[in-house]
Formats: structure tokens, sequence, C-alpha cells
């Protein structure tokens, strides 16, 4: 018997709230008519917003073009690792090798040792007394 009571209960309390909820959705989307000046003044920043944003629109394509019209910077290509190798000026033959590899002949002349002085000479001699 107790669930015939619970059941009348529910019904009389699912029809009460739908008829709130109903008139609550009516007055939340009934809309208030502008007036004239209010009308207008909407008008006015519509067609004020479209310029601004076809005008923002230019400058993003403007600065696209600008872009792609820039001249662009080379880059210097990368360097590959490159070998030198030193061919004595006695040495016939001509070597030639793989792109990485130079070979390079190069011819060293000795300096012409300078004269010692005497007080080198003197030191030289001490050095050898000593180490020698």
């Amino acid at each position: 018997m107790g669930d015939i009571d619970s059941m009348e209960s529910k019904n009389d309390v699912d029809s009460v709230p739908e008829k709130v909820v109903e008139d609550s959705r009516a007055d939340t989307t009934k809309k208030s008519k502008l007036s004239e000046d209010r009308l207008a003044k909407l008008s006015k920043a519509r067609v004020r917003a479209a310029e601004v944003n076809k005008q923002r629109k230019e400058d993003r394509l403007r600065a696209k073009v600008a872009a792609l019209d820039a001249p662009k910077v080379k880059q210097e290509p990368a360097m590959d690792p490159v070998v030198v190798v030193e061919q004595s000026d006695s040495d016939p033959e001509q070597l030639e090798g793989p792109p990485g590899v130079l070979f390079v002949r190069r011819s060293r002349k000795k300096l012409p040792t300078p004269e010692k002085t005497p007080e080198q000479m003197h030191l030289d001699k001490m050095y050898r007394d000593m180490f020698g």
C-alpha cells in the first residue's frame, strides 16, 4: 500500500514543477523590442565592426604578401669537413682524392739561424755541462 501512496504524491509533485519550468522558460526567451535610437546605434556598430574586420583582414593579407615578396636570405651551404693532405715538393706524383680531400704542394723554406752571441754560446755551454 505504501507504493500506491508514493506514486500519487509523485504525480502531484511532477505536475507542479512542469508549469513553473514552462513559465520561467517563456520569460527568458522573450525579447524586448529596441527603440529606434538603439536600433540605429546597433546598425552603426555593426557597420563599424565590419569595417574593422575588413581592415584587419587586408592588413594580414598585405603582411603575407610582403613576407612572400621579401628577398630571401641566402643561407650558406653547410661546410663539409675537408681534409688537407700536404705533399712535399720533391714528390713527382700529382695525387687526386675524393671530394672531401685536398692535396696541397707546399714548400717550406728553413729560416736562416741567427748568429749566436757570446752570451748565448756561454749559456749553451753551461746547459750542456749541467745536463749533458
